[in-house]
């Protein structure tokens, strides 16, 4: 190896890498919704008149964190990157306000439910609420959702191919 080509020391050997000394490995900030459990935490145990912000971080804290499953549910459905997704999941959770916070609500309630009896915290609340969230989106982006046990048209020309035929004899 030439002096141009070694890694510098204390490197791990690339002739291009750097080190920064001093930066924390960790976000210097937490999520949105992991912001607003803090806030409302300490709100909430603070005895002075900043308590009565309690409720407000609460319903923070459900509009955000719907905002957020939809912004996972339109990356998921629609291919879109975090960025666009989160604004159109902004602006439909705006737009569809109460049902948004109907459907949280009860969402909520479930998730309480489910903590408490534990085997329905990881066999179903997943999947119950990514299909929740899922047809709440489908719903306010206006996509039909087509019903599975629906006959289609192939099984409809069956039924009637069959019907015209005998069963039995020639």
């Amino acid at each position: 190896w030439s002096v141009a080509n070694r890694a510098q020391n204390g490197h791990c050997g690339s002739t291009y890498s750097s080190t920064v000394t001093g930066a924390s490995p960790r976000p210097s900030s937490g999520p949105f919704c992991g912001i607003l459990t803090s806030n409302l935490w300490f709100y909430g145990a603070a005895g002075s008149r900043l308590s009565l912000l309690t409720p407000a971080w609460l319903a923070l804290l459900l509009v955000g964190s719907l905002i957020s499953l939809s912004a996972f549910s339109l990356a998921a459905l629609l291919d879109e990157t975090p960025l666009p997704a989160l604004r159109i999941a902004t602006v439909l959770t705006g737009a569809r306000l109460w049902n948004a916070l109907v459907v949280g609500l009860l969402l909520w309630v479930l998730i309480v439910i489910s903590v408490l009896l534990v085997v329905p915290l990881f066999m179903f609340l997943p999947g119950t609420i990514a299909t929740t969230i899922n047809r709440l989106v489908l719903d306010g982006l206006k996509i039909p959702i087509t019903d599975p046990l629906a006959p289609t048209d192939e099984r409809r020309i069956e039924e009637l191919a069959s019907k015209e035929r005998k069963r039995f004899g020639p």
